[in-house]
């Protein structure tokens, strides 16, 4: 417990603080000549008790008492006088103070002072105590509550605003939510088991699950205080988003929205999960957003029948109906799954879909010419390939020249074999450019990223600002910049800072606290641990050996 005796007569000063201190041995005594010096000591060191004279130079008792409530507003306060009048009384008791002592007062009222104010600081502790607890019970419900949030607003039980504003404030969301993506996990099958991790039972499964969900947690807080993540099943996870994050979904999608799949499909991945993205449209507010929900359900469960995992995104929109006759059977998902694939460079994706489409141009009876509807839809289809190779970064006159040239061996084909081979050949033109496109723009990022590093080293900068520089999912760029440099983000900025501080170690004289701070490191003594971590020295056994 802290004392404050705030007196402006020396040896009454002196008497008083003596006294305290025997009545209070494991306390800490203060002592001020007036008010002024008083606030002084307060703002140095809150008091938890102050016996305050009022008739005082410069700034009188309860003046003082004022000042001190906004500093101290716990604090339990005494006024000790010998002026006997009943208006600094009634001030007093008006400031807060608990009693008005006349002088002299003897050790037995001062007992009881500290005894009440012993006993209004143990109900303080015991009330801030419960506080902690209640905030502590609250943050682990937290998670629940926004999911429970996410399910009810996902089946459209909420049809209150009021309701809704009350549950939104409860998880602190500003903006109401138009725009829903459903996620569906599961474990890898078949032949991607060996490229994956495979957990041994179900609840190293739940485990994962829950890695997966506080991971788009976490993407999505990078992206918008606004958006709100889910499990509503067993397998799903679902992505309610603000406005600002869904004015385009689809193609044409806003930039926030890409990222926001990308890194979904990112982080199921890294925990060993194959997943589905469905996207919902834009509806008009948070009561409305289950029709979104129920549309990105729907895309989510045809994504599945897209072959590699990072193609498995569908976006409602981009359902449409099948067309009558012949071409009722043309495999539209595969279409547009082969050209993600193309889009992203990835050979491996584009298999499976290749599969699909060959079977339906080479359909016919061999040798027999391939129908007009059949024709047209390879031409389509190599467009398609054409302009995902160049969205890839594949250069546009060699897409062109190829493009070209594969359309004029379309239409001069006389067999459905004949059709698919011309399929068969573009896409792996049209893939081999795209793929070096990604390799060349890969390693390129990379670099951007470690040079940006290596400028920007001393300040306190995370993997979220650099991808937030280069416009790009944190996720993607964490794999692109371990695949290119070898490294981590983390691992290659303390690589930086070390060899900068090796460097101003042998070339300066500059004490090592300041060497830290110029480093990036803001506590020298965890800069001690780094570095001593990465040579074996500590930075003054290394300035002494270099």
């Amino acid at each position: 417990m802290r004392l404050l005796v705030v007196e402006d007569e020396a040896l009454q000063r002196r008497a008083l603080a003596q006294v305290l201190a025997g009545l209070a041995p494991h306390g800490e005594v203060l002592t001020a000549r007036d008010g002024v010096e008083a606030l002084q000591a307060a703002r140095a060191a809150p008091p938890d008790v102050v016996f305050l004279d009022i008739l005082m130079p410069r700034m009188d008792g309860l003046q003082a008492a004022r000042e001190l409530r906004a500093v101290s507003p716990e604090a339990t306060m005494f006024i000790l006088t010998a002026h006997e009048d009943f208006g600094y009384a009634r001030q007093a008791l008006a400031l807060g103070v608990e009693q008005y002592l006349l002088k002299p007062v003897g050790a037995a009222d001062l007992r009881r002072c500290l005894d009440l104010a012993e006993e209004q600081l143990r109900a303080r502790r015991a009330r801030a105590e419960r506080e902690q607890e209640l905030r502590g019970v609250l943050a682990d419900a937290m998670p629940l509550i926004r999911t429970q949030l996410v399910r009810d607003l996902c089946l459209g039980t909420i049809t209150s605003p009021q309701e809704y504003a009350r549950r939104a404030q409860l998880v602190d969301l500003a903006a109401q939510p138009c725009l829903a993506i459903s996620v569906g996990l599961r474990p890898p099958q078949g032949d991607s088991c060996a490229a994956l991790r495979q957990p041994a039972s179900e609840v190293e499964l739940e485990v994962l699950r829950r890695e997966v969900t506080q991971g788009m947690e976490q993407l999505c807080a990078s992206l918008s205080p606004s958006a709100i993540v889910g499990r509503t099943g067993h397998d799903e996870i679902v992505l309610l988003l603000p406005e600002s994050m869904a004015r385009a979904p689809g193609r044409s999608a806003h930039a926030s929205l890409r990222r926001i799949v990308a890194g979904t499909l990112e982080v199921s991945a890294s925990a060993g999960f194959e997943a589905a993205v469905g996207i919902g449209p834009h509806t008009s507010g948070a009561l409305a957003v289950w029709r979104s929900y129920q549309a990105a359900v729907r895309a989510r469960q045809r994504a599945w029948l897209l072959g590699a995992v990072s193609q498995r995104v569908l976006s409602a929109d981009d359902l449409g109906e099948a067309e009558p006759g012949e071409d009722a059977a043309y495999p539209l998902l595969a279409e547009r799954g082969l050209a993600e694939a193309v889009r992203l460079g990835q050979r491996e994706g584009a298999g499976g879909y290749l599969m699909q489409l060959s079977a339906y141009f080479a359909s016919p009876s061999a040798g027999q010419p391939p129908g007009a509807a059949r024709r047209l839809r390879l031409v389509e289809a190599l467009a398609l390939m054409a302009r995902s190779a160049g969205e890839g970064g594949a250069p546009a006159q060699d897409v062109l020249d190829a493009n070209a040239r594969f359309l004029e061996e379309a239409l001069q084909d006389t067999t459905a074999e004949a059709l698919a081979e011309t399929l068969a050949r573009a896409a792996d033109a049209f893939l081999a450019a795209a793929s070096r496109a990604q390799s060349v723009r890969q390693s390129g990022l990379a670099a951007r990223a470690a040079a940006y590093l290596e400028g920007h080293f001393p300040e306190q900068i995370s993997l979220t600002d650099m991808a937030e520089e280069l416009h790009i999912s944190p996720f993607y760029l964490s794999h692109v910049f371990r695949q290119a440099i070898g490294l981590s983000f983390s691992e290659y900025l303390t690589k930086v800072r070390i060899a900068e501080a090796k460097r101003l170690l042998t070339a300066t004289g500059l004490p090592v606290g300041e060497i830290s701070a110029r480093v990036g490191y803001r506590e020298p003594n965890y800069f001690g641990r780094v570095f001593k971590k990465a040579t074996g020295m500590t930075p003054l056994a290394w300035r002494r050996a270099h």
